[in-house]
């Protein structure tokens, strides 16, 4: 199934560019906002260094933005990716949970 968007509407996000959701193949209804995420989360990176180095984005849903955060969340929480976070969000999670320990390795 190929998603159509409505005419005139252009997803929101940081370049204003018509990337479709990296983490879902499809939607139901489409999606007509996608927003970009950094991979490796901005707010760890400034906890690290000050400053933001990995500029590695994601365009995504809301919901699968939203359901990265819960992982993320829950993955510092409990030192574990959630076991509903599945295919490409698990995938996400575990980029920036890496990125996190190679940083820190690094440091």
């Amino acid at each position: 199934m190929t998603e159509t968007r409505p005419e005139g509407l252009i997803p929101r996000s940081v370049s204003q560019d018509d990337r479709p959701c990296e983490l879902h193949a499809t939607h139901t209804p489409i999606t007509v906002v996608n927003e970009l995420h950094h991979a490796f989360p901005q707010e760890w990176q400034k906890d690290l260094w000050g400053e933001v180095r990995d500029k590695t984005l994601i365009s995504m849903c809301a919901t699968g933005h939203n359901n990265v955060h819960a992982a993320i969340r829950y993955f510092t929480k409990y030192g574990e990716v959630p076991a509903w976070c599945v295919g490409k969000t698990r995938e996400a999670v575990l980029y920036a949970v890496a990125s996190k320990a190679k940083a820190v390795k690094k440091s």
